[in-house]
């Protein structure tokens, strides 16, 4: 507390001095925050204030400020003490109250926990310790991914340290190196001394080393130790030994040789009269005449071609085109013997050593390559070089082409960073967690010339993940795309904040073609989200080049569709069972033998058998199409290759998928995600959900859905593509996207033709699109293919007694006769009557067949256009009712206390069954307890009611879809419901008249 407070009120100057705060904008904040108001002004308007208010801003400034330097520290008390920028800003960023802003704290906005800030170091330091080494150093260091199986078999365990921030695995620095020494060792022992079939195969000019060759040539084979297997001998069990190899060639060069020197003596001169010349001397015929030259000088500064080939390592035949590469000629020829000069042939081998230690340094082979795990098609990515003639030995031997080191070394960084990113993307359970991980494995961090730059990008960032909604690769592919633009803006704010730079240089540097456009648009929402955290704009946005605008200049993202014709086309092919069932088995049959050959021709029969009548995105059908239990008589791929499927097992099927997916999401949106098959393409569907699920359980995949493209995304590759589509017309390319808009446009195009209702909002209604923009899809569908194209696209799974009764009228049927199958009693004595005794009712069907008769004269009293449109309305799901699952044909409920299944209005949709089933396993529950345990008569009347009244409904889907169906949907066999039902005590006498 300040000493001398002994006045009763202290002017503002005064209150501004006690408390250290000379600025006014602050002090005026400070009084509006703890309400402290002035108690008089004197002639000079000078505010005065409370004694009691002035020490209580004291006390409280004096804690406050004893609090934060207890417990925090600044962000240069931070870097002085060794933290990283980035620890900081994962330290608690705490804002200062205004209050606390004096002394050491007189410019200083946010601090950092001092708790936090102790992990971060105390991390660091055990990060630093020399004596250990992390797990990504050690697997940076043996490039191995799953690093503790690798060391583990190798008899090196981790060391755990314990701190207060938590555990650390981490491994002896001089275990670990000793590991790497004696692996490089064992390795160059291999290296130099063995080599690999493939290898072999080259150097013989086979395809294979046969196990004859092997034995008659006695060629030795060494099991290779596990720790020498990479590189070259990554996936390499055995390795001839070069010995052996050596051995073998010089044996079948000797051969060659003897034969070629018999032949060679042949062409030999037989000048018997100067044989003891010839020992000497060597005739060499010239321009000038017949001359002979003394062999030993001749021999002395010269090289015949087949002592050039041992001097440089080649082939006679490479030799031959090394010398006219580098244009060296015979010295002289002798009775065809070329000779050469000694001296431009050993300027030759220095030339030879010179380059050959360049390319050894510089450039790799494609077996080097292979022996990296580089696949042939990313090789052929590389710019290839021709290999000198004059170099093709050793490694180079067998090559043609070879490949820069400086690429190989950067693709070989960019797949290590594609495998951090994968591993560590794996659970994006928190997807700014996960980020943040990321970019530490990858060594991204943000300047210390930049905090500001880092803290409002890591809270955008933070911000955008914490409310993203996509499915898991979507979400994963936003993380690594985050990564990424941090590496970007990490790198040009090394030496300041990126709002110091100018609009201009911005531009130059982040808004131009070399930056990927979705990084661009990324970063300007984030300039603009920097500018709305200020008090005044310190980025001109205005003057930046646009990436939205570029990308609407582009007609980036332009909403394609297919036409009517070519859905019908695509109809007309998708469901043609013989071609594609065909072609589905054999696919399976063949990935039997090969696991290599497998098009995956199932999943993509069935992947676009259900875009043709559902919206749904891509991800949806590609992670959540369960997994079906088939019927016993199904039981192989061979069975069913020989079965024609018959429409109630199709139907069968379809229904229980139908079942599985009712709690299916937009993976977006989260909105339900309505499942629909046209009774069409129900036969051609129940096929392919069958082949797929017999391909689940024949191929071992163990999967939990049935649509598998084999690949990380899950996604239909061109290949796979291009098997399906191989009979359907040329360049066709199938879109998912593409669908779901033409599905979009065509329903639209459908109302509009066929109501007067709002074409866009429908759609969206329908298929809970609003996530999807469709406000410039339009498709005009011929007339003539309106009625056909609307029969795929919409759905017409309702039923009961008030939507036949309504076909019936608009059939022109005016009456109901007493034995019409419509009638309550006749569907109750037909489903029911062997349960209860149906004259118990009487009077309660009467009641209800009353209300049903005037229904009958409610739709009458329309004209057939207008029971037409309302007929199309409810097929479309326009007339949706309180209830899910159910329209309300009135339009208005006029039965405010009324369930929907027992009102007259009210249609119920295939789907409500679930939730009536599920309601009727409860209520036979609570009926027995009611009538065993009950006193109230308004209990029991109330729960015989209800049960009677889904009895109903149950009824009318039983006689429309088949017992078999009904229970493969409600999960609950129709026939033993009956019995549950038959069980109970007797409901007659308390099922009322009163229906609500």
């Amino acid at each position: 507390m300040i000493k001398d407070m002994d006045k009763e009120m202290y002017p503002r100057y005064e209150l501004s001095k006690l408390l250290n705060i000379t600025y006014s904008t602050k002090l005026v904040k400070i009084l509006n925050e703890y309400n402290i108001n002035p108690i008089s002004k004197d002639t000079r308007n000078i505010e005065y204030y409370k004694k009691s208010d002035t020490e209580k801003l004291l006390k409280i400034q004096s804690e406050l400020y004893e609090y934060y330097q207890t417990n925090f520290v600044t962000y240069n008390e931070g870097i002085r003490l060794g933290v990283s920028a980035h620890s900081l800003s994962l330290s608690n960023p705490t804002e200062l109250p205004i209050i606390a802003r004096v002394k050491k704290y007189c410019n200083i906005r946010t601090v950092y926990e001092k708790r936090l800030v102790n992990v971060a170091l105390e991390r660091k330091a055990l990060l630093n310790n020399t004596s250990y080494y992390t797990r990504r150093e050690v697997s940076l260091l043996f490039k191995v991914v799953c690093i503790e199986r690798f060391l583990k078999s190798n008899n090196v365990e981790p060391i755990i340290i314990n701190s207060k921030s938590g555990s650390y695995n981490r491994w002896d620095k001089n275990e670990i190196d000793s590991l790497f020494k004696r692996r490089e060792k064992l390795y160059n022992y291999y290296d130099q001394n063995h080599l690999t079939y493939k290898e072999v195969s080259k150097l013989l000019n086979v395809k294979m080393v046969s196990s004859y060759t092997i034995k008659s040539n006695g060629l030795i084979l060494d099991e290779l130790p596990s720790l020498a297997k990479f590189n070259r001998f990554k996936k390499t069990k055995v390795a001839f030994r070069k010995s052996s190899i050596d051995k073998y060639l010089k044996a079948k060069k000797e051969k060659g040789e003897k034969r070629q020197e018999a032949k060679g003596k042949k062409k030999y001169l037989n000048l018997k009269e100067s044989k003891s010349k010839r020992k000497d001397f060597i005739l060499k015929k010239g321009k000038s005449g017949c001359q002979f030259i003394e062999e030993g000088n001749l021999k002395n500064k010269h090289l015949l071609l087949r002592d050039i080939s041992k001097v440089l390592g080649l082939s006679k035949e490479l030799v031959v085109l090394a010398l006219q590469e580098n244009e060296i000629t015979p010295r002289h020829v002798i009775s065809n013997v070329k000779w050469y000069s000694k001296d431009e042939i050993y300027k030759l081998k220095e030339a030879q050593n010179s380059l050959l230690t360049k390319f050894e340094n510089e450039y790799m082979t494609f077996i080097e390559l292979r022996s990296l795990n580089i696949s042939g098609n990313s090789i052929q990515k590389f710019t290839a070089r021709d290999l000198p003639r004059l170099i093709k030995i050793g490694k180079f031997k067998n090559s043609k082409v070879v490949y820069p080191k400086n690429s190989v070394d950067e693709y070989m960084s960019q797949m290590r960073r594609e495998q951090l990113q994968k591993e560590i993307t794996k659970d994006i359970a928190l997807p700014y967690a996960t980020y943040e991980r990321l970019i530490v494995a990858l060594e991204i961090s943000f300047s210390a010339n930049a905090p500001l730059t880092q803290k409002y990008w890591f809270s955008y960032v933070q911000q955008i993940l914490n409310k993203t909604k996509g499915n898991k690769q979507s979400v994963k592919k936003q993380i690594i795309r985050f990564a990424s633009i941090t590496k970007l803006i990490a790198n040009i704010t090394k030496s300041k904040e990126i709002f110091s730079y100018s609009v201009k240089e911005l531009n130059l540097l982040l808004f131009n073609h070399e930056i990927f456009l979705e990084y661009q648009m990324t970063l300007f929402s984030f300039f603009n989200a920097i500018n709305n955290a200020m008090p005044t704009a310190l980025i001109g946005v205005g003057k930046i080049n646009n990436p939205y605008e570029v990308k609407r200049r582009k007609g980036i993202g332009k909403k394609e569709v297919y036409s009517p014709t070519e859905f019908i086309e695509l109809l007309d092919y998708i469901k043609d069972i013989k071609l594609h069932k065909h072609n589905a088995i054999k696919d399976i049959n063949s990935a039997l033998n090969d696991r290599d050959t497998y098009k995956k021709y199932d999943s993509a029969w069935l992947y676009v058998l259900l875009h043709m009548n559902n919206g749904w995105r891509a991800s949806d059908f590609a992670y959540k199409i369960p997994r079906l239990d088939l019927p016993d008589k199904i039981r192989s791929i061979s069975d069913f290759e020989n079965t024609n499927l018959g429409l109630e097992d199709a139907r069968y099927i379809v229904v229980q998928l139908s079942s599985k997916l009712q709690s299916l999401k937009h993976t977006k949106n989260q909105k339900t995600n309505y499942f629909f098959c046209s009774d069409e393409l129900i036969p051609p569907l129940a096929n392919a959900l069958i082949i797929c699920e017999l391909r689940t359980r024949l191929l071992g995949t163990n999967k939990h859905y049935l649509i598998d493209f084999m690949n990380q995304r899950n996604e239909m590759l061109k290949g796979t593509h291009d098997s399906l589509f191989t009979n359907f017309k040329k360049n066709f390319i199938f879109g998912s996207l593409k669908m779901n808009r033409t599905f979009i446009g065509l329903m639209t195009d459908v109302v509009k033709k066929k109501t007067k209702r709002n074409p866009l909002e429908i759609s969206k209604f329908i298929r809970n699109h609003s996530d999807l923009d469709t406000t410039n899809t339009y498709i005009d569908i011929p007339k003539e293919h309106v009625d056909y194209i609307a029969s795929q696209l919409f759905d017409k799974g309702y039923f009961g007694y008030t939507y036949d009764l309504f076909s019936k009228v608009l059939l022109g049927e005016t009456s109901i006769s007493s034995d019409d199958p419509l009638r309550k009693s006749a569907v109750i004595k037909d489903i029911f009557g062997d349960i209860y005794k149906i004259e118990n009712l009487a009077r309660y069907i009467n009641v209800i067949e009353q209300e049903d008769e005037d229904l009958f004269h409610y739709l009458n009293g329309h004209s057939e256009n207008a029971l037409q449109e309302k007929m199309l309305l409810l097929n479309f799901g326009q007339l949706p009712a309180k209830e899910a699952n159910y329209q309300c044909i009135y339009g208005k409920c006029i039965f405010l206390d009324r369930d929907c299944n027992k009102c007259p209005f009210a249609v119920p949709h295939f789907y409500a069954l679930t939730k009536i089933a599920a309601n009727m396993e409860k209520r036979i529950i609570d009926y027995l307890e009611i009538h065993e345990n009950s006193k109230y008569l308004g209990e029991k009347v109330r729960i015989s009611n209800l049960l009677f009244s889904d009895l109903i409904v149950l009824s009318h889907a039983k006689q429309k879809f088949g017992a078999d169906v009904l229970s493969a949907f409600i999960k609950i066999e129709y026939d033993d419901l009956k019995e549950q039902i038959s069980a109970l005590p007797s409901p007659y006498e308390y099922i009322t008249i009163e229906r609500g």
